[in-house]
C-alpha cells in the first residue's frame, strides 16, 4: 500500500476546507440572489378577503337532502371508474 505523507494529507485537508468554504459562500450568494429576485418575479401581491358570515343558515338542510347530495357526489365520482373497471375485459380485447 502507498503511504500518505503528512504533506499530502495536509494538502488534501486544505482542499476539503476550501471546497466547503466555497460551497457555503456559493449557497449564501444564491440565497441572497434568490431573496432579492423573487419579489420582482412574483409581481404585486393582492390581498384577498374571504367572505365569512357568522350568521346561521337561512334554511336548514334536512337529513334526506344531505343523503341525496352525498349519494349524487358518490355516483358522479365513483360511477365512471366503476364503469371502466366493469368493462376492463372489453378494453383489453383488440378487434
Amino acid at each position: 500500500m502507498r503511504e500518505v505523507t503528512s504533506q499530502q494529507q495536509t494538502t488534501a485537508d486544505i482542499r476539503l476546507d476550501i471546497d466547503e468554504t466555497h460551497r457555503a459562500n456559493m449557497s449564501g450568494l444564491l440565497r441572497t440572489i434568490t431573496n432579492r429576485v423573487t419579489p420582482t418575479l412574483r409581481g404585486f401581491t393582492i390581498n384577498q378577503k374571504a367572505n365569512v358570515y357568522t350568521k346561521p343558515a337561512k334554511e336548514n338542510i334536512g337529513a334526506m337532502e344531505t343523503a341525496i347530495g352525498l349519494g349524487m357526489f358518490c355516483v358522479a365520482i365513483l360511477g365512471p371508474s366503476g364503469w371502466i373497471l366493469a368493462h376492463l375485459e372489453d378494453y383489453k380485447k383488440r378487434d
